[in-house]
């Protein structure tokens, strides 16, 4: 199948953003998490840890879930997973739930790591899956010019855990 039009891969490429993106503003706050919630810089980096085993679970079961289920939903399942516990990781008061929010916040960012090359090898031939997936990668480059606004950036009024949780619910 043949799709013309680019507006559908820029909004592909933005699903895959959201993973990386959620890294990039969150790293520069690890420091201001470990003030923020007293906790030992040890546990703050456990955050990390359980951001990227949640990445790489939800990486193993988004594929096979979405032949299953459908992309629709899986992709829709996903994206709320990620908002919603973005809204966790913001409103975090201790080490504990953060570790555990940014495992399920990961879990969520897999689907648009996952479903998107779906879509694509879904939509297109393979010269158009080529093409759809450069510009894919476009948008992934694009995204480290918004690093000025990642978490370590924000105003004084959005600091460490829950700079992290508001600005990857709204990024």
């Amino acid at each position: 199948m043949k799709i013309n039009g680019s507006g559908i891969i820029w909004i592909l490429g933005l699903l895959t953003a959201f993973e990386p993106m959620s890294i990039d503003m969150y790293l520069p706050s690890l420091p201001r998490i470990v003030e923020d919630l007293a906790a030992a810089p040890g546990d703050v980096q456990l955050t990390l840890s359980a951001f990227f085993l949640g990445s790489a679970v939800g990486q193993l079961f988004y594929g096979p879930l979405s032949d299953r289920f459908g992309r629709r939903l899986m992709l829709i399942g996903g994206i709320v997973l990620y908002i919603v516990t973005s809204a966790f990781c913001a409103l975090s008061t201790s080490i504990e739930a953060l570790i555990v929010f940014c495992f399920l916040h990961a879990l969520g960012s897999g689907a648009g790591m996952v479903i998107t090359r779906a879509v694509v090898r879904d939509l297109y031939d393979t010269a158009g899956a080529a093409r759809a997936l450069s510009l894919m990668m476009l948008v992934m480059g694009a995204r480290r010019c918004l690093r000025r606004w990642s978490a370590g950036s924000f105003p004084p009024c959005l600091v460490g855990a829950r700079s992290f949780g508001c600005s990857t619910a709204l990024a």
